[in-house]
């Protein structure tokens, strides 16, 4: 039994030791190490770096750019065949020449392989330097390519030449503060010695105050579009700690109106928020922009709640899309609280000018307070549409054919301001032909039709018996029109224009865009059909304005409409979402065929 029982008390020891004893061999044995990651940018630079921008891929923007439609329409332009023959080029061409004799690679390849690892930028604060870092395929590459460079650079007689030292067992090739040095696989170039210091004796000393590692680069990177061929940030809370762009910083422009209503709200976020990223993506059908920041609603002071609306709730209104459209743009703006609140967002000087204004249309709108009343008698939503206009056959043609325009808004009370802004417009055009009469003007026709609950009134040129019908004056593109349908107000140039819009609005409500501020598309394929239908008018005026010769006239606007003509469209969109403002612009090519790799 005694036996029996030292066997279980061995069995029990046993059992419990086992598992650590296993787990001990598990420990002790070699663990395969994981690759470390290439280097990028960011592992190079301080983390006292506040601006930095990457391209992780070269390559591949190589590809998109040499095969890129633009590149072919671009090219077939006089004006960039004429700059491909001028010396400067041909310089150009034969140093590339050179590079590619010596390096035995086309510079297509040499690029692809001298920047495999991307290209990185980083402005340093503390020395006000500015460092590039340039990662190749291999170890050699940077190498051959740097000292290939510097001979040809120091074979130049008229050049400064670069000299060489040692730094910790590194070859540095300077000239004055500039400092260029392999790095591994990378090359580093800066224009302040004390940075380049900096960063060689981090990367050797394998510093874990990088860039990389801050918190700050962190937060932006998830800002970043994971598609971007550029993608880059701003320490917004360092520069202004250094005091630089102030004017940035100040919440808005105090000396200018239009640029507050339409960046007023963004300069202010710009004042609380502690990083901007920016990125760019490039594609053969479009080439996308995106700036973007933390928000939070409460970093936008009372007095600018007229731009995202209050608690940063507004929503611009859906787009409004019409034939021969060439804008359509949608935004919340509070244009009455603004006013109102003039006094908190500009000088005095614009002030007295604001109060000047407000003094004389008071007395035009009948007594009523043109801020509080007639502004406020609208809703923040709003809708500008802008088109190419058609004239019929038998209608008056202007010798300069403009676009046509109109603003959609929402009344208040639409009962009781329906009929005050239509005696109002009726005064307007009285006013007008008083005016234009005295200065030999042709006079406006007043009409009016009622449809409904639909009703427009207009008002149009008609022709003198003593103009020339071939070359009437710029009036004849307009036919100023109100137009009125529900809670709807359309204040148009043209009546057709009105009338499309009243067509567009009269089925069910829109409803708003969520988390949208401002949205905007552009028909630049019509912008250029517009100039084209005035070809003759701007080579005039080119020459009356450059005192270019008709032959130099023709081809400045030539060159114009033939660069325009490279792209198709454009949209613009501010949104504020899951505690992000972002800008985004989109710009769309003009379909062509691409032309054949170098």
């Amino acid at each position: 039994m005694g036996a029996v029982s030292h066997l279980k008390d061995i069995h029990v020891v046993v059992a419990r030791i086992l598992p650590l004893v296993i787990l001990l061999l598990v420990v002790s044995l070699p663990q395969p190490t994981a690759a470390a990651e290439p280097p990028t940018g960011a592992d190079f630079f301080p983390d006292t770096a506040v601006v930095f921008a990457e391209l992780s891929d070269p390559a591949r923007l190589v590809d998109v750019v040499l095969n890129h439609p633009l590149r072919h329409n671009l090219e077939s332009l006089d004006v960039v065949k004429q700059a491909y023959e001028a010396p400067q080029f041909l310089q150009f061409k034969a140093v590339v020449a050179a590079i590619e004799a010596q390096l035995g690679q086309t510079w297509v390849k040499l690029i692809k392989s001298a920047t495999a690892g991307g290209i990185s930028v980083a402005i340093d604060a503390p020395t006000q330097g500015t460092a590039v870092v340039i990662t190749a395929k291999d170890e050699q590459t940077p190498n051959d390519l740097l000292k290939s460079l510097v001979a040809m650079a120091n074979a130049d007689a008229s050049a400064n030449p670069f000299q060489t030292k040692e730094y910790r067992g590194l070859t540095v090739y300077h000239i004055d503060e500039s400092r260029v040095v392999v790095l591994g696989k990378s090359v580093l170039a800066t224009n302040k010695a004390e940075l380049g210091q900096r960063i060689v004796d981090m990367y050797l000393d394998k510093a874990s105050n990088t860039l990389a590692q801050s918190e700050l680069f962190k937060k932006a990177q998830k800002l970043s579009p994971a598609d971007s061929t550029l993608w880059g940030y701003v320490d917004l809370a360092a520069i202004r700690r250094a005091g630089l762009a102030k004017e940035l910083f100040m919440g808005g422009y105090a000396d200018n109106p239009v640029l507050e209503f339409l960046m007023g709200g963004i300069l202010a976020n710009l004042k609380e928020t502690s990083v901007a990223t920016f990125a760019a993506t490039l594609t053969a059908e479009r080439l996308r922009l995106a700036v973007a920041t933390p928000h939070d609603p409460t970093w936008i002071a009372e007095e600018r709640d007229y731009f995202f609306g209050p608690k940063g709730k507004g929503a611009a209104p859906p787009l409004l899309h019409v034939d021969g459209e060439l804008l359509s743009l949608s935004t919340y703006r509070d244009v009455s609280q603004m006013w109102l609140r003039a006094g908190d967002l500009f000088d005095a000087n614009i002030n007295d000018g604001l109060a000047q204004a407000e003094s004389n249309l008071t007395t035009f709108f009948s007594g009523k307070d043109f801020g509080e009343e007639i502004l406020g008698a609208v809703t923040p939503q709003m809708q500008l549409i802008v088109s190419r206009q058609e004239f019929a056959e038998d209608a008056p043609r202007p010798a300069i054919k403009l676009p046509a325009f109109a603003l959609a808004l929402w009344l208040r009370d639409p009962e009781t301001m329906r009929p005050e802004l239509r005696r109002t417009y009726q005064n307007l055009i009285g006013f007008l032909n008083v005016v234009g009469a005295m200065n030999g003007q042709p006079q406006l026709d007043l009409d009016i039709d009622k449809e409904g609950d639909r009703q427009i009134v207009t008002a149009s040129y008609l022709p003198d018996k003593d103009y020339d019908t071939s070359r009437l004056p710029i009036n004849y593109n307009f036919s100023p029109t109100v137009g009125f349908l529900k809670d709807r107000l359309v204040v148009s140039s043209t009546k057709l224009l009105a009338n499309d819009i009243l067509d567009l609005i009269a089925g069910d409500p829109p409803k708003p865009t969520p988390f949208t501020n401002t949205n905007a598309s552009a028909d630049l394929t019509g912008l250029s059909q517009v100039l084209e239908d005035n070809r003759g008018q701007l080579v005039a005026q080119n020459m009356l304005s450059e005192g270019h010769t008709k032959e130099e006239a023709e081809f400045e606007i030539n060159t114009l409409l033939d660069i325009l003509k490279t792209a198709q469209g454009a949209a613009l969109r501010l949104t504020t979402r899951d505690g992000e403002l972002r800008l985004e612009l989109e710009l769309t090519f003009a379909p062509h065929e691409s032309p054949p790799s170098p």
